[in-house]
């Protein structure tokens, strides 16, 4: 439905979010015995809800000028431009659409950051004789790897998607004087917020690096972060406008594209529905991309009689009968940040699942009704499933739980006897 009608039901939903108010919070792991903490969604807020629109619209629409197409009218129409300022890459607290840029841009800063933190130490420089030695010691070294940074970016500047540099481009027309962004643009300011993010994590350092990085490492790094709220100092200057132009330059490659037909164009319901499930599938190759879909679900979910009158439309999904006129406000009710860990993309491509069952899934209780229970997959893939994740393992390190767990789904994964 996001992509019928011209998009019409992604135009709908994305104008509706663009200037919802809200804090931008990361998702953590359940607390299920076998949770991963990549497996659980992110909270249902107006930012990820907006983020996996736009997730969906990355990856089903071969169209350059989708983002602009979509999202362009609605953000120059809220005028919320405060965080495009060189002055706010420190603000996490974006507008939705500005997190949704940041997220699409960041895949392609994290190997630099990765370059650069393989470049610190795991401690300071060693105490010096007199304090304002260190001083100038580290400082000279905190410009060094901000610098790396922005030289790192020159040479990735192909791999930032060509949809988020158009719209930027066009977004920069309309941003007022008064708003400066990092670089003298707003691709520059999405890249420069999209390093921020990442440096900002520990958690996600922990992850780029071979081993979780050390107290002072942290401290360095966010030193580092923190520089790169002020790139239009000398010392950043030049290589934030060399970035910037190389990465404008990628437009130039840009033919202009013909209008894009969408799903409108098909009349015959099967051939729709086989385009559908083909997407889906797309986008179920990718953690990010079960991450968009399940948000979408629980969002339609909780909305569904508010977009149904939004759009003119019969109802996709059942809605609640008990309350026959639409909410004047949409829903984001706390959900149990529950994520079934079967789902793994090299097996679920061309499967079908039962979305519904795998949200309210809870690992620690009905292992034996998810082994017994149709989910679109033979058992034996379940099992294989369940026998390659690290906690299943010859020698093994498990927490009490872990152990508990462990032992009580293992008798389900023996091979019947003959």
């Amino acid at each position: 439905g996001l992509l019928m009608r011209k998009f019409l039901g992604a135009r709908t939903i994305l104008g509706q979010l663009v200037n919802a108010p809200g804090h931008v919070t990361c998702g953590t792991p359940c607390g299920g015995p076998l949770c991963l903490q990549h497996l659980c969604t992110p909270p249902l807020i107006p930012h990820t809800v907006y983020a996996a629109i736009t997730q969906v619209l990355m990856h089903c629409v071969d169209w350059t000028p989708i983002l602009s197409t979509v999202m362009e009218k609605s953000i120059v129409k809220s005028a919320n431009w405060g965080s495009l300022d060189q002055n706010q890459v420190w603000n996490i607290q974006r507008p939705p659409w500005h997190h949704a840029l940041v997220q699409l841009v960041t895949p392609s800063v994290v190997g630099v950051v990765s370059n650069v933190l393989r470049s610190v130490p795991p401690q300071p420089p060693a105490k010096p004789a007199h304090p304002s030695q260190l001083s100038v010691r580290l400082e000279h070294q905190l410009i060094a790897w901000t610098l790396q940074l922005l030289t790192g970016m020159q040479e990735v500047v192909d791999m930032i998607p060509l949809k988020v540099i158009h719209i930027a481009h066009k977004i920069q027309t309309q941003v007022p004087p008064n708003i400066r962004p990092a670089g003298g643009h707003v691709i520059s300011q999405l890249v420069a917020s999209s390093l921020y993010s990442i440096i900002n994590s520990r958690s996600s350092l922990d992850e780029l690096n071979d081993r979780p990085v050390t107290d002072g490492q942290w401290d360095m790094l966010i030193a580092v972060a923190e520089r790169l709220n002020s790139l239009n100092e000398t010392h950043y200057d030049s290589h934030m406008k060399t970035m910037t132009q190389k990465i404008i330059r990628q437009l130039e490659d840009y033919e202009r594209e013909e209008e894009l037909d969408s799903l409108d164009e098909y009349y015959d319901e099967e051939v729709v529905d086989s385009i559908c499930t083909a997407l889906a599938s797309q986008l179920l190759a990718t953690t990010q991309g079960q991450h968009a879909l399940l948000l979408i679900w629980e969002f339609l979910r909780q909305n569904m009689e508010w977009l149904q009158e939004a759009l003119d439309l019969p109802s996709i999904l059942t809605h609640n009968t008990e309350s026959p006129v639409p909410p004047a406000q949409l829903s984001f009710l706390p959900t149990p940040p529950m994520y079934n860990p079967l789902i793994y993309k090299d097996k679920f491509i061309y499967t079908t699942m039962n979305q519904e069952s795998l949200l309210k899934f809870k690992c620690e209780s009905q292992w034996e009704k998810v082994l017994n229970k149709d989910l679109g997959l033979p058992k034996e893939t379940i099992i294989s499933l369940i026998k390659s994740r690290p906690e299943f393992q010859k020698d093994a390190i498990l927490t009490p739980a872990q152990t508990a767990a462990v032992a009580k789904i293992t008798p389900h994964l023996e091979e019947p006897e003959e």
